[in-house]
């Protein structure tokens, strides 16, 4: 007889449950085991908004020490922007930490700057086309 089905039958070590149900409640319950042991050392490919907002500054604090004044500039509305939402969602939000987090992330999953930088720059294009777009629908500029 097998070690385990000697334990079991003499209740050594083990709770009452799986000493009536033997080998095979753990047949029944290893796949759920290993199912939860993949999905938490499984990596984490998904993103929060957050993160991605994390890694927008990240790549945008790059741009903007680069040395062009005109690119700096841009870059530096865009940090504005992405640490506006990461604020707008919920004001207690150290920036600085998810930023840091979010460029670990990017580096352990080998991310492409470039690409984050379109990713970004295309949430920044979108966001200014409908600023602009509202001031063509014939709202009144304010009056100084």
């Amino acid at each position: 007889m097998p070690r385990w089905n000697a334990a079991c039958k003499r209740g050594i070590g083990f709770p009452a449950r799986a000493v009536q149900g033997g080998p095979r409640t753990s047949k029944k319950v290893l796949p759920v085991i290993l199912l939860t042991a993949a999905l938490l050392l499984a990596p984490q490919t998904a993103a929060t908004a957050a993160d991605a907002d994390g890694r927008c500054i990240a790549v945008l604090g790059s741009v903007g020490q680069k040395g062009n004044p005109q690119a700096a500039q841009m870059a530096q509305a865009g940090i504005l922007y992405f640490t506006g939402k990461l604020k707008g969602r919920d004001a207690s939000t150290n920036v600085g930490a998810v930023v840091v987090r979010a460029a670990k992330q990017a580096t352990a999953q080998k991310a492409n700057p470039q690409n984050e930088l379109k990713r970004c720059g295309a949430e920044l294009n979108a966001a200014g086309q409908s600023l602009r777009s509202v001031n063509t629908r014939g709202a009144a500029a304010p009056k100084r």
